[in-house]
């Protein structure tokens, strides 16, 4: 029997840095590195291409049941696919993460994505980034960082991109290894 590899989830608030240290702990590792937040971008993605009312229940309802969104690992990162078209490079764009705000926190959505995200790290080889990661979604996930920032080194607008520059480690009595980050300036 095979040993099963390690998932790894961080976690913490927006401009902590979980993006560049998800990055670089995964390329490290040799794991897929997966933004939890892509899977929200790519249903409203779907939403915004089939014209469907982000406050239109049966409709998210219908989409979030039937919608396939695969991560596919590429020697140039992973590639987000909805229903087996490439959407990776209009994620990243206003209007999605809008829509996606917008339908994040529906229960109708949000199941369906939480049982997505544990059922592609069920065998581990992965980093998964966003929030409540080690919370909610992985709770049990073999090591988590939870990454925090001073207000002083964020960015005011919250999209400047920082790595934090002192790290502190700290043990669960679980075995679960926990890892607390704070940028300094």
């Amino acid at each position: 029997m095979s040993k099963r590899e390690l998932i790894v989830a961080i976690d913490g608030p927006s401009a902590a840095g979980k993006s560049t240290a998800g990055t670089r702990v995964a390329k490290r590792l040799g794991y897929l590195y997966i933004e939890s937040g892509a899977f929200y971008r790519a249903l409203a993605w779907k939403v915004r291409e089939q014209g469907i009312d982000p406050t239109d229940n049966g409709a998210l309802q219908r989409v979030s049941g039937t919608t396939v969104i695969e991560v596919v690992r590429r020697p140039d990162g992973a590639r987000i696919l909805v229903d087996q078209r490439d959407a990776t490079d209009a994620l990243r764009t206003p209007e999605m993460s809008r829509i996606a705000a917008q339908i994040a926190s529906n229960p109708l959505v949000r199941e369906p994505m939480l049982r997505l995200q544990r059922t592609l790290a069920k065998d581990g080889g992965v980093v998964m980034e966003g929030r409540d990661i080690g919370t909610v979604v992985f709770p049990e996930s073999d090591v988590k960082f939870y990454l925090t920032r001073t207000r002083r080194y964020a960015g005011s607008d919250g999209t400047r991109s920082c790595a934090p520059k002192a790290w502190t480690w700290s043990c669960k009595p679980r075995l679960t290894r926990s890892w607390h980050a704070t940028a300094r300036t």
